[in-house]
């Protein structure tokens, strides 16, 4: 599994539980390092957040609900 696509699944509100938070999805990553994910994309990921900060990662369902709509979409 791409590990964006576990952040993603693991940000983001599903009907069986709610969203993980950035501090819990982190130490998920680094729990599955060298089993799951790329060690070296982990690394970078945690540079990413730690860099970035909190906001990096969303939960994609309440960012889309939150957006304006796009000019010309239907």
């Amino acid at each position: 599994m791409d590990a964006y696509v576990a952040v993603e699944a693991m940000a983001s509100d599903r009907p069986y539980r709610a969203a993980s938070d950035v501090t819990e999805i982190v130490a998920e990553i680094q729990r599955e390092s060298g089993t799951q994910f790329d060690p070296a994309v982990v690394a970078a990921f945690v540079r990413a957040v730690r860099s970035a900060g909190r906001d990096l990662v969303v939960n994609s369902a309440v960012r889309a609900a939150t957006r304006p709509p796009v000019a010309g979409a239907r």
